[in-house]
């Protein structure tokens, strides 16, 4: 299942794709939150760490039968600048376009989410997600492009 919402701030549209059903008593459902990028997800331009994350962490969620992976769209401008970081080059942050983990973490409670396995190849303490009423419970790495999935 797609479901599309609207951040009323930005006019950004980000997408939840859901499987299964998320809302069970079934124990922690896996979570993937992935912030878009023009330039790695969909022209294929390889940045470190970032081969294969959707399409792997999709068929991690396929194999477990339930599971959601958000994309968050980023402005065009934070998608250059991290790009350009990527590729070693210093950059300033885009003024007023910060990342916001929180549209994320709203999209996540409206779908019913309470507990949680993140997707992830970080090991970041994401403070704050408490604040949501989620509750993160464990992580699992993604194999990116080049390693088993």
């Amino acid at each position: 299942r797609s479901i599309v919402y609207m951040n009323k701030a930005t006019k950004a549209q980000h997408v939840a794709l859901v499987k299964g059903d998320v809302t069970s008593d079934e124990g922690p459902v896996l979570v993937r939150v992935h912030a878009m990028n023009l330039f790695s997800d969909a022209l294929g331009e390889k940045l470190p760490g970032r081969g294969g994350e959707i399409e792997n962490a999709m068929r991690m969620i396929a194999a477990e039968g339930r599971g959601v992976l958000v994309l968050i769209r980023e402005p065009l401008s934070v998608q250059m600048a991290l790009s350009k970081k990527h590729a070693g080059q210093t950059v300033e942050a885009p003024t007023g376009e910060l990342r916001d983990y929180g549209v994320g973490a709203q999209i996540l409670i409206d779908l019913g989410i309470k507990e949680m396995i993140l997707l992830t190849n970080t090991k970041k303490n994401l403070v704050g997600v408490g604040g949501f009423a989620l509750r993160i419970v464990g992580q699992r790495p993604i194999p990116t492009t080049g390693e088993e999935s």
